[in-house]
């Protein structure tokens, strides 16, 4: 039991993490959009 809420609880910080990633991927991509124009 412990073993699987440990696993959701890293699971969702993965998410979290990837989301935060692509967010920031974005970021970048719109900054060097901006920069070009």
């Amino acid at each position: 039991m412990v073993y699987m809420e440990l696993q959701c609880l890293i699971n969702e910080k993965d998410t979290q993490y990837i989301v935060l990633g692509t967010l920031l991927g974005e970021n970048k991509k719109i900054s060097s959009v901006v920069t070009l124009l």
